[in-house]
């Protein structure tokens, strides 16, 4: 990120500030100037998120957490041999009615069944820890905008303090000058 520029009070019409000279509409000018310009870098800056720190970081944990849960759900899906033998029991139930055939093909859907429950059991697992790295990447996303702006805001306190004690300083001139004319 780019420095600010501090700026020190002078300009083109007041090219130090020792001498004594009662402020004009250059100097009015220049103070709108000088404000719009933080301003516009506040905003800037505000609006940018690559100035939050690890963000391309904290993206490619994301993306390659992202490619692992991918890779869980693909080897989650029902093997090729365990359709085929399925389907070969709804074959069997459907050819033969005799009542032990049928319990021992009871008994294998209901393994099958139970490969089924196992593996939605770990989707969703899948899915919540899913869900959690999102949540705490968006809190960190949360909180690093939180420091940015809390540092914004206390640079553009310490930028009004020194404008309070340059309008002081030049309300005392000016009022030295009135004394000094009575």
């Amino acid at each position: 990120m780019a420095k600010i520029k501090v700026w020190d009070g002078t300009h083109d019409g007041r090219r130090d500030l020792s001498s004594v000279k009662n402020p004009d509409h250059r100097d009015y000018l220049t103070l709108v100037a000088q404000i719009q310009q933080m301003q516009l870098a506040m905003n800037t800056a505000l609006g940018n998120l690559a100035l939050i720190p690890n963000v391309e970081k904290l993206f490619a944990d994301i993306e390659a957490r992202v490619t692992a849960f991918n890779q869980t759900l693909s080897s989650l899906t029902t093997p090729e041999d365990t359709l085929v033998r399925l389907q070969e029991l709804e074959k069997l139930i459907a050819a033969k009615d005799s009542r032990v055939e049928t319990a021992l093909l009871r008994r294998d859907l209901e393994t099958l069944s139970l490969d089924a429950d196992k593996s939605r059991v770990q989707m969703l697992e899948l899915q919540n820890a899913f869900n959690n790295e999102v949540v705490a990447f968006q809190q960190k996303v949360w909180n690093n905008l939180k420091a940015v702006e809390k540092a914004f805001k206390d640079q553009l306190t310490v930028i009004e303090k020194k404008l309070e004690s340059v309008s002081i300083q030049t309300r005392i001139q000016t009022l030295l000058e009135e004394l000094k004319k009575i």
